[in-house]
């Protein structure tokens, strides 16, 4: 087949084998590649997006005129042979590109999205009524959009002309649920697909006017999601008005205001035809089609009522007659949080398993307020595999239940802390001051997983400048005392990860406190002294010990009194007695970067006993010299002499006095 063949295609009629050849070769290619399986494989769909964005930018489009010498797509437009409008619309539909088309119509450069959507309504045409369906309102939805969006832009002379093809699309898209192409093919159905199709048009003509309106009430902006840097490559120099982030449509021009409120009226004038054509015959019969566990007569009903309750909230539809006449088939949903006490849990799976439409997720929700959830680990499990499904309220709602429960202990333990972490800062707070009450810690449960999440966790605190610190709350809900022991570790290596530590320890303050119900003293300084306890032979290590804890008493997570008198004086005593001269370096060093004279002073007396007797072990005598020795004599000489200093002249107390004499 060659290539002048295939960019000459005007119609599908009489190409049918030679365009089931292209896509079927695609498609092994695509396969062959890993890019789909039997649909889209969900890691390789920013991939995909750009390729059907590189199929569209190599159609046969007029726009890609004005486009072409537009940096960073100059070198993508027209780089194969250009492709027929008709090959691009067969190629999105059959190459699992479909869930982008709305994307490239509704946040590609307006012009653009405006003649894809053209030609994909033309498209239509090669459709049966029956299937076409899903298309028509993916189209039509993101038709709207569009013009929701054109507030953005700067048209110049153009404006008029793309507000008047942005209608005439738009237009043509809802004349579509009325006046389907290619409507004769309808007489052929038996009465039943006939009623079973006029059921699935007016499904999804509510849909598509309730989506427009959610729209029409929402806020817009430059980038409404992540993928809207690839579609905002197509904006030509000085056409987005980079001054608006964020707007509601009330913000638009009056030409603009003026369209969606026409387009308003359209979509509720088509609604309401398909409405009307519903008879008695015809509603009974839905009572027969059943999809997802209810039948249409249900389905169609709640959506009435779902819609109804929107037209109700906006001032300039609220009256439109429509309101009253879906009011008539109108159904409020059954509230599922008043059916999940009374369903059985297979049921319940059920529901949750084999739902494709939004329900599933209802049921999700509810399960929250199942009485003796904890009590059905089938339950759980599906709660596990589903927790992006809720949201902060329902995480927090869900971890009560968790931790209220005794029963499965060990699982609904793991399972609260995976919903903690979807919780936001503030409630997890909340949670730690309820679980670690008078002031007193204790461990959760730890694992492997525990400590692999310990590591993970703490390197990407590290590595990555930009990490959630927050994070740490997480770990910090398991094992309090693992978490310190961590964040003095990693403070020791190297002065960068100290200051990191030291913003990650300021999240924990509250805490400074808090004890374990087996200990006498707070969790934090028995960490402390356990690092003491360490063998620091670096200078390296010692300084970043030095410069950590003397952070922890600047921002009051170790006051100075408690470090004083809990942690130096008892290891200079302890240090003292082993004759131990690298940790009474280390203490002497700490001793005058964390105090200034100032705030020793009420403890110079005792201080400068001890310091005597730190000079008589670490003086210099051959037989006992280590390393450490001369440079403990000259910070212990220096902080000495600068505590004298502050006697002025007056004679200090008989003890010291004679203690220094002695060693003298």
């Amino acid at each position: 087949m060659s290539i002048k063949s295939i960019i000459t295609f005007q119609f599908i009629s009489g190409n049918e084998e030679k365009i089931t050849f292209i896509i079927k070769n695609i498609l092994k290619f695509l396969h062959d590649r890993k890019f789909i399986d039997e649909g889209l494989i969900e890691k390789m769909i920013p991939q995909m997006r750009k390729f059907s964005l590189y199929i569209i930018l190599n159609a046969n489009l007029q726009i890609l005129d004005e486009l072409v010498n537009k940096e960073e797509i100059d070198l993508v437009i027209w780089t194969i042979p250009t492709i027929p409008k008709l090959l691009m619309c067969e190629f999105i539909y059959n190459l699992h590109m479909e869930q982008f088309l709305y994307e490239v119509i509704a946040f590609s450069y307006p012009p653009l999205g405006m003649e894809v959507a053209a030609a994909f309504l033309d498209h239509f045409k090669y459709f049966s009524p029956t299937n076409c369906l899903d298309q028509l309102q993916k189209i039509s939805v993101a038709s709207y959009t569009l013009i929701c969006r054109l507030h953005l832009f700067n048209f110049g002379e153009n404006y008029s002309k793309n507000l008047t093809i942005a209608s005439s699309n738009f237009q043509q898209s809802v004349k579509y649920f009325t006046d389907p192409p290619n409507s004769e093919k309808l007489s052929t159905l038996r009465k039943n697909d006939l009623y079973e199709y006029k059921g699935r048009c007016l499904t999804s003509a509510l849909l598509f006017v309730y989506e427009c309106l959610s729209h029409f009430t929402s806020k817009h902006g430059n980038k409404s999601n992540t993928i809207d840097d690839l579609y905002q490559l197509t904006y030509p120099q000085g056409t987005i008005k980079e001054d608006i982030t964020v707007y509601n449509v009330s913000d638009a021009s009056k030409e603009i205001l003026d369209l969606l409120n026409e387009c308003n009226e359209i979509m509720l004038d088509a609604c309401k035809q398909l409405v009307m054509d519903v008879s008695v015959d015809i509603f009974c019969a839905w009572s027969e089609f059943e999809e997802n566990g209810k039948t249409m007569q249900q389905s169609i009903g709640e959506l009435c009522h779902k819609l109804r309750m929107k037209l109700l909230n906006i001032e300039s539809v609220c009256e439109n007659p429509l309101v009253s006449m879906i009011q008539q088939i109108a159904r409020k949903p059954a509230d599922i949080k008043d059916l999940i006490n009374s369903t059985d849990v297979a049921t319940i799976k059920d529901k949750i398993n084999n739902n494709n439409n939004e329900e599933y997720k209802l049921w999700l929700q509810a399960l929250i307020n199942r009485d003796q959830l904890c009590n059905h680990i089938e339950l759980l499990d599906i709660i596990n595999s589903n927790l992006e499904i809720y949201n902060e309220e329902e995480c927090h709602k869900l971890y009560e239940v968790l931790k209220g429960s005794s029963e499965n202990k060990d699982y609904t333990e793991l399972l609260a802390v995976k919903v903690f972490q979807r919780c936001n800062v503030t409630v997890k707070y909340e949670l730690l001051d309820k679980q670690f009450s008078k002031n007193c810690f204790y461990d959760m449960q730890t694992s492997t997983e525990f400590n692999q999440m310990l590591i993970e966790r703490f390197n990407k605190l590290v590595i990555q400048p930009d990490a959630d610190l927050s994070d740490v709350l997480t770990l910090f809900l398991q094992s309090p005392r693992q978490v310190y022991s961590k964040l003095f570790n990693l403070a020791l290596e190297n002065p960068q990860q100290t200051d990191i530590m030291l913003k990650v320890v300021k999240l924990l303050e509250k805490y400074s406190n808090h004890y374990y119900e087996t200990e006498m003293e707070p969790c934090i300084i028995k960490v402390t002294q356990s690092i003491f306890e360490l063998d620091l032979a670096t200078d390296v290590k010692q300084n970043n010990l030095i410069k950590f804890i003397c952070g922890l008493k600047d921002i009051d997570i170790i006051p100075g009194s408690k470090l004083l008198l809990l942690l130096i004086m008892p290891n200079m005593h302890k240090a003292l007695l082993n004759k131990n001269i690298n940790s009474l370096n280390i203490q002497i060093k700490l001793l005058s970067a964390a105090y200034n004279l100032g705030e020793l002073m009420q403890y110079r007396a005792p201080i400068l006993a001890m310091l005597a007797q730190v000079l008589d072990v670490v003086r210099w005598k051959i037989h006992t010299f280590t390393a450490h020795s001369p440079i403990a004599l000259q910070n212990t000489i220096t902080l000495q002499k600068s505590l004298i200093d502050t006697y002025n002249n007056i004679v200090p107390g008989k003890y010291v006095l004679v203690t220094i004499t002695d060693w003298h």
